[in-house]
């Protein structure tokens, strides 16, 4: 059974994003709920993120509603209906090590230009027909000495979407490792680390802070020296590194407040501003591609986050009451598991429910971190 979790895991991060090989992802969480429904938990909350999606269903099924906006709501709703996902089974490092190796890997073919790999990686991963994020200037220019100035997306081709990953890996490690020895996790913690800022995206970077300020000050065994020494070395590390040459977009915190994120909320307020129904804006309208924006924006024709898709498909109501299901789980896990609940910042700006294979891997690593958790409760 761990075998079959760990290789879940590794294939919920690895798979192709392509529509054909997509499909494995469905087969394989039923696979793994048939396995494990003998020792899995029981979560009682689960009807709190249940009720919106499947009113938002009821609702709309008399409307000309796209099937793969029906398709994406059965999967968020199979998931948080059969959360955990996995039963009291413990999650090996070795597959956690491994999915973050290929992930990295996967960047450094493009640092040092190795075209065999690069072409092989091509062909598992296509690129859509855009130049997404300059790949092909980064193959023009890219080399280990200029590799922060360059956005690395590595298999993902997308930086937000590989600096989303490794930063669920390093919170399902620190998490499922709790009580190791520091020096077990601080390779692990620092490869995942100099990963994301290889991918110069700045919610991936604020997140990783989050997570390493939140490790930091919930582990009892660092003293209160240590704990204000880390965070001044940070810092002044930022500091440093926001004055040098390198010039490294992920610091850029505030060219990200005025291009995304200020054009992800001009969208969702121009959607707020002309829609005049109080009742869709408490219950959605389930099929996003219904919207129509009244503004043309330079970089984003969509929400492109959790927050403005959950408004528009299953209303406030149904934002809210996925955010209070989170809280549930959360507030039932002791301080050191807090640090999963850092992954929920992706919301503001990219997708972790609405994305396809984000929200697999999330629910699946909040699986395990919560049988983590329950396995404790019953040593004690």
């Amino acid at each position: 059974m761990e075998h079959l979790l760990g290789i879940s895991l590794v294939l919920s991060f690895v798979l192709p994003h392509t529509s054909s090989l997509m499909l494995l992802v469905n087969p394989l969480f039923f696979l793994m709920f048939l396995c494990f429904k003998e020792n899995r938990p029981v979560y009682r909350y689960n009807w709190i993120a249940v009720i919106p999606i499947v009113f938002a269903l009821l609702l709309n099924m008399a409307q000309p509603v796209k099937m793969k906006s029906i398709i994406n709501a059965g999967t968020v709703l199979m998931y948080f209906m059969c959360f955990p996902l996995v039963g009291k089974v413990r999650v090996r490092n070795f597959y956690l090590v491994l999915t973050l190796a290929l992930i990295v890997f996967s960047q450094l073919v493009y640092i040092f230009h190795v075209p065999l790999l690069s072409d092989l990686l091509d062909r598992l991963y296509p690129i859509a027909e855009m130049d997404v994020h300059g790949v092909g200037s980064m193959r023009r220019n890219l080399s280990w000495t200029n590799v922060f100035r360059y956005r690395l997306g590595g298999m993902y081709r997308d930086p937000n979407i590989c600096a989303k990953s490794l930063t669920m890996l390093l919170a399902a490690f620190l998490s499922l490792n709790f009580g190791k020895p520091l020096k077990n996790l601080i390779p692990y913690a620092a490869v995942c680390f100099l990963a994301v800022m290889a991918t110069g995206s700045r919610t991936g970077f604020a997140v990783t802070a989050a997570i390493a300020i939140a490790f930091v000050f919930l582990d009892k065994r660092i003293s209160k020296y240590w704990r204000w020494g880390v965070v001044l070395a940070a810092v002044g590390g930022m500091a440093f590194l926001l004055s040098s040459r390198f010039g490294m977009r992920s610091l850029n915190i505030s060219q990200g407040f005025q291009n995304s994120a200020s054009q992800k909320y001009l969208l969702l307020k121009d959607y707020l501003d002309h829609e005049e129904s109080l009742f869709r804006l408490l219950t959605g309208y389930l099929d996003y591609d219904r919207f129509r924006p009244s503004i043309i924006l330079p970089d984003i024709v969509k929400f492109d986050s959790d927050v403005g898709y959950l408004i528009y498909c299953f209303g406030f109501l149904g934002l809210a009451a996925i955010l209070v299901y989170y809280v549930t789980i959360f507030w039932r896990m002791d301080s050191m598991r807090f640090i999963i609940f850092a992954i929920l910042l992706w919301m503001l700006t990219q997708s972790v429910v609405m994305a396809y294979r984000s929200f697999f891997s999330f629910m699946l690593i909040l699986s395990c971190v919560y049988n983590a958790h329950k396995r404790k409760d019953e040593a004690l």
